[in-house]
């Protein structure tokens, strides 16, 4: 399965967060409860070529050197996500953090008016 594919599946099931771990199917943060969506068990190669994908060389030279990584990235068409690549039991894994294409109000937040009249301060 391409990457793009999993990205675009966790975006359009309203997941928070996706897991690409070696041995499991990907899995989506779904409400605070994870989940399958499919049977597609990764390997090693699908979790590195999927980092590789991510990483430019910098990035995936701070990974071998580090042992993990953070960024953010736009996947044009999807959205835009916060990204950790980590080895975990000599394999590499991934966690993509989906972000909000749009920023809440304050009303839709339901914080009380205390709030409101605290960001209204021009000064202290």
């Amino acid at each position: 399965m391409e990457l793009k594919e999993i990205l675009k599946m966790g975006v359009d099931n309203k997941a928070s967060d996706i897991h690409l771990t070696v041995g499991r199917a990907p899995s989506f943060r779904i409400n605070g409860r994870m989940k399958t969506l499919d049977d597609n068990i990764l390997s090693r190669e699908d979790t590195m070529n999927y980092a590789k994908e991510c990483l430019d060389k910098e990035k995936l030279e701070h990974l071998m050197a580090v042992g993990e990584v953070d960024f953010s990235m736009t996947v044009p068409g999807i959205s835009r996500f916060r990204v950790n690549i980590f080895f975990q039991r000599g394999s590499v894994a991934i966690v993509f953090r989906i972000l909000a294409s749009t920023i809440p109000t304050l009303d839709s937040l339901n914080l009380p008016e205390v709030v409101k009249d605290i960001c209204k301060i021009k000064e202290g």
